[in-house]
């Protein structure tokens, strides 16, 4: 099995540093490889003795989260942490709604779409689950607290 890895955070340091250190964020979380409560950027260097990152960058405990591998319909990559709006055809002319929390559930190791609203999982990413053609990334669990209140 071949699939990208790829980890974000929440940066733990200032805004001063992570300009000065030219750390790439996105809604102000950090993507990169991990190691040691850090994201790593890029490797620009590598030699018999070390192997050097562009940028590293601590992050808050707790914000780890892991890319799962697929995308949504719209060709966003889909992490732990993202909420994920699923609309599905209920008949001819309707169609529902539900939003949904991505987290990894460690007593299956699996990747699973929890309902905000009983808390429910009723999706998994292993071995089946819903197609990304009806799934949408709308925020995440750090820049969008709202939505987890929107789904009860």
């Amino acid at each position: 099995m071949n699939r990208e890895i790829e980890f974000r955070g929440v940066p733990s340091i200032t805004k001063d540093e992570i300009e000065y250190a030219d750390i790439p964020l996105k809604n102000g979380i950090v993507y990169g490889n991990y190691s040691d409560g850090c994201i790593l950027g890029p490797v620009i260097e590598v030699t018999d003795e070390y192997i050097a990152h562009k940028w590293w960058c601590s992050i808050v405990d707790g914000t780890l989260e892991q890319y799962i591998g697929l995308k949504d319909k719209n060709g966003n990559k889909i992490y732990e942490g993202n909420i994920i709006k699923s609309t599905e055809s209920t008949g001819a002319w309707t169609t529902r709604s539900k939003l949904y929390e991505v987290i990894f559930n460690r007593s299956s190791a699996q990747f699973q779409l929890q309902d905000l609203k009983d808390k429910r999982c009723l999706y998994s990413f292993f071995g089946g689950g819903p197609g990304s053609n009806i799934l949408e990334v709308i925020g995440d669990i750090h820049n969008n607290p709202e939505l987890l209140e929107a789904g009860k």
